[in-house]
């Protein structure tokens, strides 16, 4: 997780910023090659928008949750998520719901520019119908343990929330971060699991990646 961040972190020094805090929101005039960027982390059942993220920022601390072309501000949200590790399974339901009603709602982000989220995930995601435990199976069954957070209702939550960003015009990307060359079963696991959450085509915003090819792909 904090190899992830600290690769992102260089991966933001790199990029074009627009130099706009978070509090510029839709007033950005800014247009053609520049990025404005939030990061939302995923991962615990039920979480709230401040355990995904800073919240109650002020101007050049972190994004809030919202699109920032501030470096500094960005900097903020990485050193907020590397102290705020969730450590929890892998949901993705909330976050996406937050990105949804909050990150590009048409109050903070303008028509005029494009709207993309990238999903990193290293694990299958649980939201569609958990795992074989919450399922109904002994927990003694999963070598991982038992995951007792999954509700029959997260399912559609998540499609609701993939429902919003399609109305928003998001496109959506997948990586699926690998540790080995070689694929594992777990890697194929968290494809099976990630690839229906991007835009179609599917393959065209999909890939499958060890850690230190991310940025180059990105």
């Amino acid at each position: 997780f904090t190899a992830l961040l600290e690769m992102l972190r260089d991966w933001v020094k790199t990029l074009p910023l627009t130099g706009e805090d978070h509090t510029v929101k839709a007033a950005s005039t800014v247009t053609g090659g520049t990025f404005r960027i939030t990061f939302i982390q995923f991962s615990k059942a039920n979480a709230r928008p401040d355990e995904d993220h800073p919240t109650n920022c002020a101007v050049g601390q972190c994004t809030d949750g919202l699109l920032s072309g501030d470096l500094q501000e960005l900097m903020g949200d990485i050193d907020w998520h590397e102290a705020n590790y969730q450590r929890q399974w892998t949901y993705i339901h909330d976050a996406l719901q937050d990105v949804a009603d909050n990150t590009f709602l048409p109050a903070n982000s303008p028509p005029h520019r494009k709207h993309v989220v990238v999903i990193i995930a290293d694990g299958g995601l649980t939201d569609i119908d958990g795992d074989a435990c919450s399922a109904g199976n002994p927990c003694g069954q999963c070598p991982w343990g038992c995951d007792r957070n999954w509700q029959p209702t997260y399912p559609g939550m998540l499609d609701n929330a993939q429902q919003e960003l399609r109305q928003e015009n998001v496109i959506v990307f997948g990586v699926v971060m690998r540790r080995f060359t070689q694929h594992t079963y777990q890697d194929d696991y968290a494809e099976l699991r990630l690839k229906p959450l991007v835009t179609d085509p599917k393959d065209d915003h999909f890939m499958n990646l060890q850690l230190d090819e991310i940025p180059s792909q990105l």
